[in-house]
């Protein structure tokens, strides 16, 4: 048996009211609380108000604007909440031990996880359970990465940095040094050194690294502001259609985090000490926070990072 669409009386397919697609008890109550929710995560990945057309749980811009400003605002309630900040940040300095640790700030903006999966199309990185954003380890460590194999290169006189990477992943360390010999005959012993420190703190194919890179944590409540991007050609970038100027601009609203927000990092060390790898460690994911940003628009000048003491401001990156 196949079933008929609704529709009403012009024809048309019938819209129902703003709603969320959870069993009644638990709609009635999200709509009760909703306005005193502390956390943003949820407001931003669950508690969103769907304007349904029969099956079609599309969101307008209008209402991704209204998510975002619902979750700023649950953001800025979590400073009533000092206990719980509290021993967020009493069990993440427990968490990291004696790892190393830097205090930054976003130069302009920064935005976390913009290509993830959501209910608005455009994602964001915030803690599993507390809801606050938060700049994922793995993400810094391929900061840290990527400024350690520019450095390395430069200090080679290697042009091609894909072909480095591919060899100072080598897994045998015999067949590592005889390829790195043939390559690179006329390095010094300053650019081995640096070598030898790569492949400990990032590791290998067959070996992890011993540098561990945390989940950086903020130092205040982070503040979000929201952003929004226009693609002047929405058919170019969905479909096969070439870019020309009839096509509508489309707004897209998105969340990010504030200059104001001082983030500690920490890179750690496991296995044997080594206190000048584990340093090194540690400036490179500081140069590479300066140097080459980190998340989502960094080519509009986004996510580049400061020290703490540093004054923030539109970064000169911006084109």
């Amino acid at each position: 048996m196949v079933r008929r669409k609704r529709h009403s009386s012009q024809g048309k397919p019938r819209t129902r009211k703003p709603s969320r697609p959870f069993p009644l008890a638990a709609r009635q109550a999200i709509e009760q609380h909703i306005d005193t929710c502390q956390n943003p995560g949820l407001i931003y990945e669950r508690y969103v108000h769907y304007q349904r057309k029969d099956d079609d749980w599309a969101l307008g811009a209008p209402v991704k604007k209204k998510v975002i400003e619902a979750t700023v605002k649950a953001q800025r309630r979590l400073g009533n909440y000092q206990d719980l900040w509290q021993g967020f940040q009493d069990r993440w300095r427990q968490t990291i031990g004696d790892a190393l640790t830097f205090e930054a700030h976003p130069d302009f903006r920064f935005v976390s996880g913009l290509g993830r999966g959501g209910p608005l199309e455009v994602g964001f990185t915030f803690h599993r359970i507390y809801g606050f954003p938060i700049i994922p380890g793995s993400g810094l460590k391929g900061v840290a990465r990527a400024y350690a194999l520019v450095n390395l290169a430069e200090q080679l006189g290697a042009s091609d940095l894909d072909g480095l990477d591919q060899l100072l992943a080598t897994s045998d360390e015999r067949e590592f040094w005889q390829a790195f010999d043939r390559q690179y005959s006329d390095a010094g012993e300053e650019a081995r050194g640096l070598t030898r420190c790569f492949r400990k703190v990032f590791g290998t194919v067959g070996a992890s690294g011993q540098a561990i890179f945390y989940d950086a944590a903020p130092l205040n409540v982070p503040e979000l502001e929201p952003d929004v991007m226009t693609p002047h050609y929405p058919n170019y970038y969905q479909g096969p259609e070439p870019p020309a100027d009839w096509q509508n601009p489309t707004p897209i609203p998105f969340l990010t985090v504030g200059s104001e927000s001082c983030f500690c990092f920490a890179v750690g060390w496991r296995g044997v000490p080594n206190a000048s790898a584990h340093e090194q460690a540690k400036n490179w994911l500081e140069g590479g926070l300066q140097e080459l940003g980190a998340g989502a628009k960094t080519t509009a000048g986004y996510g580049y990072f400061k020290p703490r003491d540093a004054k923030p401001g539109i970064s000169s990156r911006a084109v």
